[in-house]
């Protein structure tokens, strides 16, 4: 054999054995570890698939039943504010008079509402025009299934009127329903409980059908796909359900919806291109075992390794950028969710502050609620005033109390005035103390560095003895173009200033209408340049308070 050939063959065989020592000694290795980190993070991607459909699983429940109770809540208010009337309750259970229960009970926002007394005898039914069913029928059912509910007979004993309502599903000719009752009773809570005691009670039933297309509805406004009413679940079928019961326990049915898998979708609409990168980094590493030496090696795992986290990362947000747009219950249902699940400890400080910004926001958007049907029941004529002998320097300490800390974080001083410590009037307690609070709070908003006063002193007008409650600030001035509108609802008087705390749009307005009622007046004196005062007038013995008592 000639040298040449002979050396040829000679460095072949040198090469594949140096070949054949590099796949063993870092190809093997290497492709071990690359196909171990793969099967690795195929693991961890299915875990945290399976572990983001159960969340799914368990917060869309939560969501559902929040937002069934929060129409419940809703439901209830609306009962508790027909059947918590005195006039009601002489028109029911007093004297009958049909004529004045048709003209009083009905609604807008339910479908049903049944008179009937305890022992089920049904005296009234009033039924929304779109609702398709027999009156009589309807009223059987609707006092059948509220005679079920286990508290009922408890209600009128309640100490408050808040206590007086109760609430269940019910299944209404196959479709579910909310249902409400409540005693009609008098609205001072010490008569109700006096005059129901011995009385055979009249209740209130109200209704709110969920008929397929507003359960339809109901799941769109959660963004949840194919949510409907059923009476039976297949656990093969791809859905998540959530029992309906009755306030005795009986199952009703189940409401369901489609399970998204939103954690399983996510990993299949990557399965192709992760595959894809398993074959290539597979043959990219015995290519490389085989080509290359220790040094190449080693750059193409940094690299994969690289490759490996930012893919990870990808994924990672990928999975948490899905954003739930759900109702105002929904997020205070969650928000309650995050702050009793948040573990204990300095690291979670952060979501826990977050949470209670969730909360008092929400809390806010309530207050601003309730300012809305204060302010809708004064206009109406329904508002009911409860006048008690009031010592003013008792009515300030309390005053001072609840608003320390709001003048301490805008860095200003409270200052109250007393004529003398036995000044006293009769009034509402309750409705003064708010519009007082009022006044000052939009002291507060508008003042920094500054100081709010609050006084008051006897007058005479026109032979009535008065009381004369100023509340002055020096903060910001208020311009003569809106002076005219400072006591309009939804108006901002201050323009250009931050807003108050409650977004005060309506607690003027209020404050007025309150002192109106209450037989007196609000007025306001102040400085375009700086500096407001305004002054809440009252008699110490008013008729109007009278004629609006409860």
């Amino acid at each position: 054999m000639p040298e040449s050939a002979l050396a040829m063959l000679v460095d072949r065989l040198f090469k594949r054995r140096l070949t054949r020592q590099a796949f063993i000694t870092a190809g093997l290795p290497i492709l071990g570890l690359v196909l171990l980190v793969i099967a690795g993070a195929f693991a961890v991607f299915i875990h945290f698939a399976q572990q983001q459909d159960r969340s799914y699983v368990d917060n869309t429940r939560r969501l559902v039943a929040s937002a069934l109770e929060g129409r419940l809540h809703a439901l209830s208010d609306i009962t508790v504010d027909y059947a918590n009337w005195t006039a009601a309750y002489n028109a029911v259970s007093v004297r009958w008079d049909r004529a004045w229960v048709s003209g009083n009970f009905y609604s807008t926002v339910t479908d049903g509402m049944v008179i009937f007394r305890r022992d089920g005898a049904v005296r009234y039914v009033w039924k929304a025009q779109s609702l398709e069913a027999n009156p009589a029928a309807l009223g059987y059912q609707i006092v059948n299934a509220a005679r079920n509910i286990p508290s009922l007979g408890a209600l009128a004993a309640a100490p408050h009127a808040t206590g007086t309502v109760t609430r269940t599903l019910v299944l209404l000719n196959g479709r579910l329903a909310l249902l409400s009752v409540a005693p009609i009773a008098p609205e001072d809570d010490a008569e109700r409980m006096r005059r129901l005691s011995s009385a055979s009670a009249d209740y209130l039933a109200a209704i709110d059908i969920l008929d397929p297309a507003q359960i339809a509805a109901l799941g769109s406004e959660l963004d949840l796909d194919a949510f409907s009413l059923t009476q039976r679940v297949d656990p093969d079928a791809g859905f998540v359900s959530l029992p309906m019961r009755a306030a005795n326990g009986a199952l009703l049915g189940y409401l369901q919806w489609r399970d998204q898998h939103p954690g399983s979708t996510a990993f299949a609409g990557e399965i192709g291109p992760v595959l894809i990168g398993v074959v290539a980094i597979g043959l990219l590493s015995i290519l490389v075992a085989i080509v290359l030496m220790q040094r190449q090696v080693s750059a193409v795992v940094r690299a994969e390794a690289a490759l490996e986290s930012s893919r990870l990362k990808s994924e990672f947000i990928s999975n948490m950028s899905h954003e739930l747009r759900t109702p105002l219950d929904a997020i205070i249902g969650y928000a309650e969710l995050i702050q009793e699940e948040a573990p204990k400890g300095n690291l979670f400080d952060s979501v826990r502050r977050d949470t209670r910004r969730i909360r008092e926001s929400a809390r806010r958007l309530r207050q601003l609620i309730d300012d809305v049907l204060d302010h809708s029941r004064i206009d109406a004529g329904r508002l009911r005033l409860a006048p008690e002998p009031i010592t003013v320097s008792e009515l300030f300490a309390e005053i001072e109390s609840a608003l320390a800390p709001a003048a301490m974080a805008q860095a200003n001083k409270l200052a109250f005035a007393c004529e003398n410590t036995d000044l006293c009037l009769v009034s509402d307690h309750q409705r003064l103390r708010q519009c007082l609070i009022n006044l000052a709070e939009n002291g507060i908003s508008f003042t920094r560095n500054g100081v709010i006063s609050v006084s008051a002193r006897s007058t005479a007008l026109g032979g009535i003895d008065h009381l004369l409650f100023e509340v002055c600030d020096n903060g910001l001035g208020v311009p003569r173009a809106v002076q005219a509108t400072l006591f309009d609802p939804f108006v901002q008087g201050r323009d250009g200033c931050p807003r108050p705390n409650r977004a005060g749009t309506l607690s003027l307005s209020i404050s007025r209408k309150l002192a109106r009622a209450m037989g007196g007046d609000i007025t306001f004196e102040g400085d375009p340049a700086g500096g407001s005062r305004f002054t809440l007038c009252l008699p110490k013995n008013p008729r109007a308070l009278v004629a609006n008592a409860a």
